[in-house]
C-alpha cells in the first residue's frame, strides 16, 4: 500500500543525490562567501562609522554576512532556474 502521492508531470527533485549537491553548492557558495567577506570588510570598516569598529560588532558582521549573501544567492538561483525554464501549456 502507497501512502504517498506522486505527482505526474513535474521532474522529480528529491532523493540522495539532490540533497547532496545541494549540500555541496551551499557549502562552496559559503566559502566563497566568507571568503569575500572577510576581504572586503576592512575595506568598509575603514570608511565606515566608528561603532563599526567594535570587536562585537565586527564578530556579528563576519558570521552574519556569509549566511544572509547565502540566502540571497539561493533566491537569485531559483530565479534564474524559473526564467531557464519552459513553461507548460
Amino acid at each position: 500500500m502507497r501512502f504517498t502521492r506522486r505527482r505526474r508531470g513535474e521532474p522529480a527533485r528529491d532523493g540522495c543525490g539532490f540533497l547532496l549537491l545541494t549540500c555541496l553548492f551551499t557549502c562552496f557558495l559559503l566559502v566563497l562567501n566568507c571568503i569575500a567577506v572577510a576581504r572586503f570588510h576592512p575595506l568598509l570598516i575603514g570608511d565606515g562609522p566608528g561603532w563599526l569598529r567594535e570587536p562585537r560588532v565586527q564578530q556579528t558582521t563576519l558570521f552574519i554576512t556569509p549566511v544572509v549573501l547565502l540566502f540571497f544567492e539561493w533566491w537569485l538561483v531559483d530565479l534564474i532556474v524559473e526564467l531557464l525554464t519552459p513553461r507548460r501549456k
